[in-house]
């Protein structure tokens, strides 16, 4: 499955399937040094579900 990818500063790359064991995600454009934490990720992740706005 091709992923989807979103993001201007930081481009986020998602991989895997959706109905699988597992999916996955590659973060680019991050500066050396930068704390991220799957708390971080879910939060933005959380954004983009249905009937948050």
């Amino acid at each position: 499955m091709n992923g989807n990818r979103f993001g201007r500063l930081f481009q986020v790359t998602t991989y895997g399937e959706s109905h699988g064991d597992a999916m996955g995600v590659t973060v680019s454009g991050c500066p050396a040094g930068l704390e991220l934490d799957e708390d971080d990720v879910q939060a933005e992740l959380d954004r983009r579900k249905r009937g948050s706005r």
